[in-house]
């Protein structure tokens, strides 16, 4: 009896046991496999694979951003897990962690890895906001930083509550995802010639400008917001050749956008600018390509938003 108890023990440790699902791409946050886990392979994901980090003492903006993270994440998952935040004082190592998300500049690390040069911050205003992947000691990392607490909050939800989507919420299979993005990327090089070998988002560039009149009729009119300002695309390539054919095609595109030509390929309305980073053999080239048009339609107005003051305060 005790054998056969053993046996069911070890078998049931073997069928649920799914190894290491690190996330590597922007695009991978709530997906099956990656940030969420299906440990019965029943389509249905039953284990949330990632762990929200915020500082000791940590601000309400700071704290309504790592909930609501939280939350979106719980959503995705049949299993609900009440202990995905934690305070940096918990962590003992951030590499025990499986998908750390780090939430503002205020935490101990970030500001060691920005002093080691690990990572990028930018010089961020305080209507600017900032949500990257990167790699520190063989591991994957998020973080989550900007330059005002509201502009932190507006940023994480902007992102983690809107995706898969960049904007606008028009339904999978019909709207505009970070996957369909990498499918057009892909379909794109193919049929220039140039295979990319992968594709991985690694950062999102936010921007929330405010305006001096209180009418909300004329915040409408501002074509700059409800959107993402910068997405920075790294595409590896297995040859040298395949890079240069893809840069090339990349340029005489970005070339026909300003003529007014093949405006449907790879323009989309929620997303300012696509930052193409190619890389082969440890060198890149960078190309970027702007929207053409508007993030939104004139006639179609957004909902009602409030605005905090922006002030010079560093956050």
């Amino acid at each position: 009896m005790r054998k056969k108890c053993l046996f069911l023990l070890i078998l049931l440790v073997f069928c649920f046991h799914t190894g290491t699902a690190e996330i590597s791409s922007l695009s991978q946050i709530f997906l099956q496999g990656k940030g969420i886990k299906d440990l019965d392979k029943d389509n249905l994901g039953e284990k949330i694979s990632i762990h929200i980090i915020v500082p000791d003492n940590p601000n309400a903006y700071e704290i309504a951003v790592a909930g609501d993270i939280a939350a979106r994440a719980n959503l995705e998952s049949l299993v609900i897990d009440f202990t995905l935040i934690k305070k940096e004082s918990e962590v003992k190592s951030i590499q025990d962690l499986e998908n750390p998300i780090l939430i503002g500049s205020n935490l101990k690390l970030i500001k060691k890895l920005k002093k080691e040069g690990k990572i990028n911050l930018l010089q961020l205003k305080c209507d600017q906001g900032f949500i990257s992947i990167f790699s520190y000691k063989d591991q994957q990392i998020i973080a989550l930083v900007a330059g005002s607490g509201d502009a932190l909050l507006r940023t994480g939800r902007s992102f983690f509550l809107r995706w898969p989507y960049l904007w606008e919420i028009w339904g999978r299979e019909e709207g505009a995802t970070y996957f369909s993005l990498e499918k057009d990327i892909t379909q794109f090089l193919l049929k220039e010639g140039a295979e990319p070998e992968k594709i991985t988002i690694t950062a999102a560039f936010y921007e929330f400008p405010q305006t001096e009149s209180p009418h909300q009729s004329l915040k409408r009119l501002k074509f700059n917001s409800g959107e993402i300002k910068n997405l920075i695309i790294k595409i590896d390539f297995a040859g040298k050749s395949q890079k240069e054919k893809a840069f090339q095609a990349f340029e005489s595109l970005r070339l026909q956008h300003k003529k007014g030509l093949r405006t449907d390929i790879l323009t989309y309305p929620g997303c300012a600018k696509l930052s193409l980073n190619l890389q082969y053999g440890g060198k890149n080239s960078l190309i970027t390509l702007s929207r053409i048009g508007y993030p939104k339609r004139f006639l179609t107005p957004s909902y009602k938003t409030s605005y905090m003051p922006c002030t010079s305060k560093k956050f």
